[in-house]
Parts: structure tokens; C-alpha cells; sequence
């Protein structure tokens, strides 16, 4: 379980790198985040994504970005 945890969050971080740009929205790269968690096997995430952009990134632990069914 492990592994396939760890495979699956190497996935979804290099999907969210490579989405990442000027313009996209951290609503945007943090729901390709949860998409990638969720298919598959996987059963989602195991805590709240950190997905910051500009001034946000200076905010320790920012999660404003949630989805609201949190």
C-alpha cells in the first residue's frame, strides 16, 4: 500500500508542476491533485493538499484552495 501511495504522489505532483503556470489557479492545479489521488485504486488523499501560488505561498500551511466538501 505503500508504494502504490508513494507512486501515486509522484503522479500527482509532477501533473501539478507540469500544470502549474502563470494563469492557472491554485483551484485548478489543486483539483488535478485530487483527481490523480482518487482514480485507480486509490481512495483519495490522506490530508488537505498545500497548493499556493504568489503571496499565498508565504502563508505556512495555506489551504484556502480546498473544495468545499472538505
Amino acid at each position: 500500500m505503500m508504494k502504490k501511495a508513494m507512486i501515486a504522489t509522484d503522479k500527482a505532483h509532477r501533473a501539478a508542476m507540469a500544470l502549474a503556470a502563470p494563469g492557472r489557479s491554485e483551484k485548478e492545479v489543486n483539483a488535478l491533485i485530487e483527481y490523480i489521488f482518487s482514480k485507480d485504486e486509490s481512495q483519495g488523499n490522506a490530508y488537505d493538499n498545500i497548493v499556493a501560488g504568489g503571496n499565498n505561498a508565504n502563508i505556512l500551511h495555506y489551504i484556502e484552495n480546498k473544495p468545499a466538501t472538505q
